[in-house]
């Protein structure tokens, strides 16, 4: 009755109703059950199905060193300084982003141009420092289709046959395979998604509008990497462990 008066109040405002006259024992629970079986409520705001997650890809838990199978994207474009000089002309530079399927490890390399000799020079590099990967999957060049006028030219340099071309051959010829998600899907690349989302709010709270140099961005970069890869990769209790570890 007093739900109803209150036209179907939540149970903070009904128990603070009855508690005006009354002091009902165990009056949360006894409030919200009687406000789970009301209709009228349930209609308004009815309980969802829950989506019942699929199982991860196999590449996603087949044991292995850390970035042997691993997804690639890029972010960007950065504005930068050409030069330490005041009036220094101002260009584009993206950041070309790497994580692990095993671990979750994040690899960033900052490149200076959106030009495939770039983005094979920053594949090198990558190698050189964390060892050849197996396997390497990006999105499909249809998932740039409806971005905005950032992200043209990458989608025009994965539409390139050129680039696609050379940059299969080179990573063929070090025994590297390069794998798609399906078109128009950029939800199966969700993994490295996240790690960009993660990289610019970093970025976002130190960087700001600030104009760096390409040797700042590089060392920002490589600071944000430190600390993405820096998580913590299980859940760590309120409370000071109780064994040595």
């Amino acid at each position: 009755d007093k739900h109803e008066r209150l036209m179907h109040g939540g149970p903070q405002a009904v128990l603070a109703a009855i508690r005006l006259k009354y002091w009902p024992i165990n009056g949360r629970n006894l409030v919200r059950n009687v406000i789970h079986r009301c209709v009228i409520c349930f209609r308004n705001k009815p309980i969802t199905v829950q989506p019942i997650m699929g199982s991860l890809p196999r590449d996603r838990v087949q044991p292995g060193r850390p970035f042997m199978r691993c997804g690639i994207d890029f972010a960007g474009p950065f504005f930068i300084k050409s030069s330490l000089l005041r009036r220094a002309p101002i260009i584009k530079s993206y950041s070309c982003i790497l994580v692990c399927f095993a671990t979750k490890a994040v690899h960033i390399e900052l490149v200076s141009d959106f030009t495939t000799q770039a983005f094979i020079n920053a594949l090198n590099r990558f190698f050189d420092r964390r060892g050849k990967s197996t396997e390497i999957y990006s999105d499909n060049a249809t998932n740039f289709v409806g971005a905005n006028n950032k992200l043209k030219e990458v989608y025009q340099l994965f539409q390139s046959q050129q680039h696609m071309e050379t940059t299969r051959n080179t990573l063929a010829n070090i025994g590297v395979s390069w794998r798609f998600i399906p078109p128009r899907s950029p939800h199966f690349g969700g993994l490295w998604e996240a790690a960009v989302k993660s990289m610019k709010i970093l970025l976002g709270r130190i960087l700001g509008e600030t104009r760096l140099t390409f040797e700042e961005l590089s060392t920002l970069l490589t600071r944000a990497e430190a600390c993405l890869n820096s998580r913590l990769i299980t859940y760590y209790p309120p409370i000071l462990p109780t064994l040595p570890i």
